[in-house]
């Protein structure tokens, strides 16, 4: 029995934003380079500490200020607007799967992917996200799991790395 798939907004808002938020290991690099960039202008202007440090802590506030304006405000508005723009989102999806791959069937689609194929998964409270790349994903909205234990979405992305 295959399980019905039909999106919403917001579920491809979460998914965007899911997708768009930085790994712990992205901030610690960022964090990193900032720091090392600091000191070390630091320590080619020794007496200008105080321009250096006012410098640093601009950059910062400004990089919190762009980060939280693009994921709070321009990607759900960006999102939205997508979704509104591809039809493809709005139709109604069959999804199935067993232990050779995932398949999805639609008016206009039918794809079976092995699950070999995926290299990542991500998911929040909303979405269930399978990686093919960096950049192309697979989005399952949460909801649309039955509760039984043999359709759980524990028993689903087991095939898939984390």
């Amino acid at each position: 029995m295959p399980v019905s798939v039909r999106y919403e907004a917001d579920d491809y808002v979460s998914a965007s934003l899911l997708h768009a938020r930085w790994s712990t290991r992205r901030w610690l690099v960022v964090l990193g380079i900032g720091a090392g960039a600091a000191v070390a202008i630091w320590m080619l202007f020794p007496d200008r500490a105080a321009v250096v440090a006012g410098g640093v802590l601009g950059g910062v506030i400004g990089a919190v200020a762009w980060y939280a304006t693009a994921m709070l405000v321009y990607l759900p508005w960006k999102s939205r607007r997508m979704f509104r723009q591809q039809k493809s989102l709005h139709a109604s999806y069959e999804v199935e799967w067993d232990d050779t791959g995932l398949t999805v069937r639609g008016e206009h689609l039918l794809s079976t992917t092995p699950w070999d194929a995926y290299i990542k998964r991500k998911e929040n409270a909303r979405v269930l996200m399978l990686y093919q790349s960096d950049l192309l994903f697979q989005m399952l909205p949460k909801r649309c799991f039955p509760p039984e234990e043999w359709r759980s979405i524990d028993a689903f992305v087991r095939h898939v790395p984390a």
